[in-house]
């Protein structure tokens, strides 16, 4: 029982730093691309997370958000295809990968000027 207790600690602590990474990223981009907070955000957890699952980025898309109650069920889809417009003309390009999650990549991303 205490062994079972210890290892959901381990699990909840990793899952604590995972939130807290999230929560300390901060992420400039110009102002000529136009991003919203809430894209800015799902932009600077795709940028920390080789691949971002859909409840990391849920979860950086609640960070400071005035809506208590979350977004509604296709407010991720509907925000990854306007960041994805967005960062089209910049070199990004924002990749679905089935059953996981999303990741990032570009000319800018390759060659870490993001």
């Amino acid at each position: 029982m205490v062994e079972n207790l210890l290892n959901k600690i381990e699990r909840l602590q990793a899952k604590v730093e995972e939130y807290e990474a999230i929560f300390q990223a901060k992420c400039t981009t110009p102002p000529g691309w136009g991003l919203t907070r809430t894209e800015a955000r799902i932009f600077a957890c795709l940028l920390i997370n080789k691949i971002a699952t859909k409840e990391q980025i849920e979860t950086a898309m609640y960070l400071h958000s005035d809506n208590a109650k979350g977004f509604g069920g296709g407010t991720l889809q509907v925000l990854l295809c306007r960041l994805r417009k967005k960062l089209r003309p910049h070199g990004v390009k924002i990749h679905s990968i089935w059953g996981v999650g999303y990741s990032m990549s570009g000319r800018r991303l390759d060659d870490e000027k993001v």
